[in-house]
């Protein structure tokens, strides 16, 4: 995942107007399922040539490793992570391993974000771990959870959501008050994922009275279908509906979707107010 520092703002009371998603994203028919075959097909007799294609020139500019702000780069990896030299070579100012680890790996002095994991009934590590691994690490940057809206991922309701985050921020503050908390991504900012935000929003505010206290703000930007028991990323846990978005396999690749969930996104930040960073990870294609 490529990180990017996408812009700024602050989420001010409960609600949020997600409407101006939903114009270019057009429900479509659903696709014929076809499992693949449990055995390997054999191999064709002849093969066709491939012509190698050209290698693509890059479009990010060389700017952005020499001006020094490498915190604008990182990397999802499993822990262990990079040797220093991978790490400065794709100048990465930040990685996480999906996890809290108390005295993590710094190669070429890349920061370690750490990742609280949830589930419907608690998270882990417990608080004594997190307690320990927040003084040890002054000032690190940690996330609750991992797209809670997935029943295969954190898979927790907006509401218990809610009551995790309301614990573990100020948990974390405690331990380390120039600690940054980052929200939980959501999977893709449809008009559906965005609606389990907003109801995280307001169960806060309704449970403890005040909007809820959020450094960074991230969202990953998956295209995936939204159908109860399809591929794709399903329905957010506590959903009755069956459908949200009905996108294609092909449409995962397709960067003008892409481009419009995310300015749909920023469209409802503008709208929302106007001083917290705003993260967005760029995901590969499946």
């Amino acid at each position: 995942m490529l990180l990017i520092t996408a812009g700024a703002g602050i989420i001010t009371g409960a609600g949020l107007d997600w409407a101006n998603l939903s114009g270019s994203l057009i429900p479509t028919a659903t696709p014929l399922w076809q499992a693949e075959p449990l055995v390997p097909t054999a191999a064709p007799a002849t093969l066709a040539v491939v012509e190698p294609m050209p290698e693509p020139a890059s479009n990010l500019d060389p700017a952005l490793w020499q001006s020094g702000d490498l915190k604008r780069f990182g990397l999802g990896t499993p822990y262990p992570p990079l040797k220093p030299d991978t790490a400065a070579a794709l100048g990465l100012g930040w990685y996480l391993s999906w996890q809290v680890v108390e005295d993590p790996a710094r190669p070429a002095q890349a920061e370690f974000w750490q990742m609280v994991r949830l589930h419907e009934g608690g998270f882990r590590p417990d608080e004594a771990t997190i307690r320990r691994a927040a003084r040890a690490n002054p000032g690190a940057t940690w996330l609750i959870g991992n797209e809670p809206d997935v029943i295969w991922q954190d898979n927790v309701t907006p509401a218990r959501y809610a009551e995790h985050y309301y614990q573990l921020y100020y948990l974390l503050k405690e331990a380390d008050p120039t600690c940054q908390v980052a929200i939980g991504a959501v999977t893709q900012p449809t008009p559906l994922r965005l609606e389990y935000l907003d109801r995280v929003l307001e169960t806060y505010q309704q449970r403890y009275g005040e909007a809820i206290p959020v450094d960074v703000w991230n969202i990953h930007n998956f295209i995936l279908r939204e159908e109860r028991g399809s591929w794709g990323v399903d329905i957010p846990p506590g959903f009755s509906r069956d459908q949200g978005v009905l996108f294609e396999v092909a449409d995962h690749a397709d960067l003008d979707i892409f481009k419009s969930q995310i300015i749909g996104f920023r469209q409802c930040w503008r709208n929302g107010a106007s001083e917290l960073n705003l993260w967005l990870f760029r995901n590969t294609v499946f």
